[in-house]
């Protein structure tokens, strides 16, 4: 275990102190996710949809890996009682710019939002526990949950 404990040390060390930053952010909130996963109340969850706005924190990441808070898309129906839900990170942009072919352009879901242009990257959807949602905000409009069923059809062959 000392060893352990002596390269993370180092290993947090050698990090620009941003990085450092993000790396004990994201590993707060895994000991968060773990302190409670044997104890989590899945009854307690709401029942998400397809197309459900939420927002999660899915912890450290590595490389291009979405991580830490995020809003996402609720992309299947989840049972109360199931303990994961698949979702497609939202990422937002003060310009529009044309949506990559793995992207989908959202209508501004909500006004708390602070940029002006919002797109689900689906090549980025993984399943997540409940645990890691934060909040459910309400649904995407229709039009959106069209055209991210579109790009996902193109994507996927489907």
């Amino acid at each position: 275990m000392n060893n352990m404990l002596s390269r993370l040390l180092s290993f947090l060390s050698s990090l620009l102190p941003t990085r450092q930053q993000k790396f004990v952010n994201g590993l707060n909130s895994n000991i968060d996710c773990w302190l409670q996963e044997d104890t989590f109340d899945y009854s307690s969850t709401v029942t998400y949809k397809y197309g459900d706005f939420i927002h999660y924190n899915l912890g450290c990441n590595v490389g291009s890996e979405q991580g830490g808070p995020r809003y996402g898309i609720v992309i299947e129906d989840s049972a109360q009682l199931s303990k994961t839900v698949l979702v497609i990170p939202v990422h937002g942009s003060e310009e529009y710019y044309s949506p990559a072919k793995y992207e989908a352009y959202i209508n501004k879901p909500f006004t708390f939002l602070s940029k002006n242009h919002h797109y689900a990257v689906i090549t980025q959807m993984r399943a997540i526990s409940k645990i890691r949602i934060d909040r459910k905000f309400g649904k995407i409009d229709t039009c959106s949950i069209l055209i991210l069923k579109g790009v996902m059809k193109n994507i996927f062959k489907i």
